[in-house]
């Protein structure tokens, strides 16, 4: 009969609407879309207040006669044949403390890689700027950058026509090296200047003389020879051209042999130990691993940065491959550092780990609860993560559906749907709770 009286009711306020629709969508919904008794007491009251207002008896005296006696029948309960009697409130449907479905994982024990993470530019071992010594005009470059060429090999050929001009200028400047060589020791003594200053002007003077040395023994054509074996990166100079003594001409560097110096946390200092490996992955080839090693240990801490430079000796540039692809001096690549194996450790699937701020979380599932745990992260290890503290061998960590749940949630436990190959995929979101029944 409930259902009688509600379509009867809804054919008076439909007839109504014909003259106010506005008062169907806001009195007639409110009172029959109520969910309990009193709810619908109330807005009955407003609906037939309100309909007594806005209809003048001239203006609709029907209406207001059916309002009435619709009213009447309703406060007085003799409407049990319409249905438009009191009923009792109809259970809501919706379950606010159902089950989140969720997929979960069992910690397990296993092995990972302390690392430490960086990136640097990779440098040759040794690399040198050829100049000129003395005055003349370049007659012939036998060599061409990317040549490689061994020590002593002629690079360039000047032709000198005034070689004592040469010899003199040499002169003043070996006078002018030993001058300041005789001030500089007072200098380093009161902390003016420091002593690495002392050892570049020693080297100046040793190849000022050199070139006094040439000037004298000269003719009129001088060789400029390779300081160093190694592959030429740069040339400046061409035949014809005019130099000067200090005119760089040739950049030399042992292109076969890299160091890849990087700048790492004071913090780090700890961790670190002469011979210990690094995987060495180029941007400009990033498929490639280049093996390396830790050769030497930067001796002071920059206190500007706060950072001390190690520095890694490339073991294979060419990454075990005969393509002809090698890694160059000045490719930028990063810098993954193997501090030391851990075994026995928990391991967890990387997605069930959730960030608050700087705290790593995890929810574990209990009795059909999720609890929240705090936990110390190590390393990864491929899709897993080593914890360090927070989490024990066999607890089912929650990885997909976490996002969501708080401390205590109840929580249903959905198996992992199969793909195509016959693995279970982590990533696929369970199925979404039905209101009815909360699973």
């Amino acid at each position: 009969m409930k259902k009688y009286g509600r379509v009867l009711g809804i054919r008076i306020l439909r007839r109504i609407g014909l003259e106010k629709p506005e008062l169907y969508r806001e009195y007639g919904a409110g009172f029959f879309g109520a969910k309990s008794a009193k709810s619908r007491r109330h807005q009955g009251v407003l609906l037939f207040f309100h309909s007594l207002r806005r209809f003048s008896p001239r203006e609709c005296p029907s209406m207001k006669a059916a309002l009435f006696i619709f009213f009447v029948l309703w406060v007085g309960n003799i409407g049990p044949a319409c249905g438009l009697t009191e009923q009792p409130d109809e259970p809501d449907t919706h379950n606010e403390n159902a089950a989140s479905p969720v997929y979960v994982q069992a910690a397990v024990l296993g092995s990972a890689m302390d690392t430490l993470r960086s990136s640097a530019t990779v440098s040759p071992r040794k690399q040198v700027v050829v100049t000129a010594r003395l005055d003349g005009t370049v007659v012939d470059v036998p060599v061409d950058v990317g040549m490689n060429v061994t020590e002593g090999q002629t690079l360039a050929m000047l032709h000198n026509p005034n070689p004592d001009l040469a010899i003199n200028r040499a002169r003043t400047q070996i006078r002018r090296i030993e001058d300041e060589l005789r001030k500089i020791d007072e200098l380093i003594n009161q902390g003016l200047v420091p002593r690495q200053n002392k050892t570049d002007l020693q080297f100046e003077l040793k190849q000022a003389r050199i070139s006094q040395e040439e000037a004298t023994t000269a003719r009129t054509t001088l060789h400029i020879a390779a300081p160093l074996a190694g592959t030429i990166l740069g040339r400046q100079v061409e035949p014809g051209m005019w130099v000067a003594p200090g005119t760089p001409m040739f950049v030399i560097a042992t292109a076969e042999d890299l160091l890849v110096p990087v700048a790492l946390s004071e913090r780090a200092l700890s961790r670190l130990k002469i011979g210990q490996t690094a995987k060495i992955r180029a941007i400009a080839l990033p498929d490639r691993e280049f093996p390396a090693t830790l050769e030497r240990i930067h001796p002071a801490v920059d206190a500007t940065t706060g950072t001390i430079l190690a520095t890694f000796a490339v073991v294979d540039i060419t990454a075990g491959k005969t393509d002809g692809l090698k890694l160059l001096p000045g490719m930028f690549a990063d810098v993954e550092i193997e501090v030391e194996q851990l075994t026995n450790v928990v391991l967890i699937p990387r997605q069930a780990v959730l960030y608050d701020q700087n705290t790593a979380v995890v929810f574990v599932a209990e009795n059909g609860t999720a609890k929240r745990n705090s936990i110390v992260v190590g390393p990864t290890n491929g899709e897993h993560i080593a914890v360090l503290r927070g989490v024990d061998d066999g607890d089912l960590v929650v990885t997909v559906g976490q996002n969501s749940l708080q401390d205590g949630a109840r929580i249903e436990i959905k198996e992992k749907p199969v793909d195509s190959a016959g693995e279970s995929s982590p990533t696929t979101p369970p199925p979404a709770p039905d209101k009815a029944t909360g699973t």
